[in-house]
Formats: structure tokens, sequence, C-alpha cells
């Protein structure tokens, strides 16, 4: 799907210092799909970006100039298009050739001040990003926090290897957040990892 046929953001949304969310209802996917931007040590950091209004676009970067964009799975890709000239980083080999891409090595401990987590069993190339001084855990597609379901984990039918998925995510428990952002769905700001834990246990 072309990036400029994606539903367009309006607004911007300040979720804590240094951490920004703007998401949109597509009717072809039947959900909500959620970007982020995080600020680290290196610079602004996109994630996952679906089409955003210019004017946000330019507010936030007001304060910094992007320093690259990461996506999180084969999916992902999205709009990047809209960040021209950024260097785009991924763990998807489905995505090679694609301009001013970098494959990331799945044994790699961080990108762009942000630690990366491989997940198996998710889609392609499915990681989580790992920001230890805000206690922030950033996901892709393998944990979905719908308003009116809670947290779940992808279904298996989007998943690569569904029993793989959960034991991957069971990696994440060794992290110290309290944080998690979904690329869909609604943030979880107290008490992720404790959420994290219940939702596994059920399995």
């Amino acid at each position: 799907m072309n990036w400029e046929s994606l539903p367009c953001a309006q607004e911007i949304e300040v979720l804590f210092p240094r951490v920004w969310r703007w998401s949109a209802y597509s009717v072809h996917h039947k959900v909500e799909l959620t970007s982020h931007a995080v600020m680290t040590e290196v610079g602004l950091i996109v994630i996952d970006p679906i089409p955003l209004d210019e004017d946000q676009k330019v507010r936030l970067e007001s304060g910094a100039p992007v320093q690259g964009v990461i996506i999180t799975n084969a999916n992902h890709f999205r709009a990047t298009g809209q960040w021209r000239g950024k260097k785009i980083y991924t763990a998807s080999l489905d995505l090679v050739g694609e301009p001013n891409l970098e494959i990331l090595d799945p044994e790699s401990l961080n990108v762009l001040g942000l630690q990366i987590i491989s997940l198996p069993g998710g889609p392609g190339g499915e990681i989580a990003l790992f920001d230890s001084e805000k206690k922030l855990l950033i996901m892709g597609d393998a944990l979905v926090n719908l308003p009116t379901r809670g947290l779940e984990v992808l279904p298996a039918n989007y998943c690569d290897d569904e029993p793989l998925l959960r034991k991957s995510l069971a990696n994440l428990l060794a992290l110290n957040f309290d944080r998690l952002l979904c690329a869909h769905g609604s943030p979880i700001m107290t008490g992720a990892k404790l959420q994290l834990e219940e939702l596994l246990a059920k399995f």
C-alpha cells in the first residue's frame, strides 16, 4: 500500500517528556495505526511512522531534527517516505532494496540510543525497543492494547509462530520497564511489566 493512501494523523500527543505519539484509524486495516517519536541521547527518533500532517511534522521537528526512523517489522514501512533522506533501520530482510535502508543485525545491542530486542515468532523482523532511562518499552505488532480488549499477544494468524512469540515476549520481563507503547492501541503509562507478566501467565 502506498504510504500516501494511509490515513493521516492530524495531531501529535505528548505522552510524557521527550516522547510523542500520533495515530489515525485505518478503514483498510480496521484498526488504529499508531506511531511514536522518542528523544534519545543521539537525538529525535521516529518509530513506525504513519502519515503526519505537515504542520504537525514541523512542530515535532522544531525541537531537534530527526536522526533516523526505526521500523519494528516488515509490515511497518508505512510512511517512511514522508521522512525523505532519513536513514531507516529495520531487522526485516523482506525490505532489502528500499532506499536509505540499514538492516539491523539481530545480535546488535542498540540503535540510535535505543536497545533492540529481537522477537522471533512475530511478523518478519519483529523487534521491540527499550529506553532504560525512561523505563519505556516500545512494541511493534507483538503486543496489541486495543481499548475494548486490553493487552493481548498478536493473534496467531498474524504471527510466524505464535508459541515462539510468547517465549520471546517472556524475555522482555528481564527488562526494567514501567511504560509500554504499542503500534496498535493505547499506551500503558504505569505498571506495564506487571500487565505483561499477568498476560503471559495465562498461557
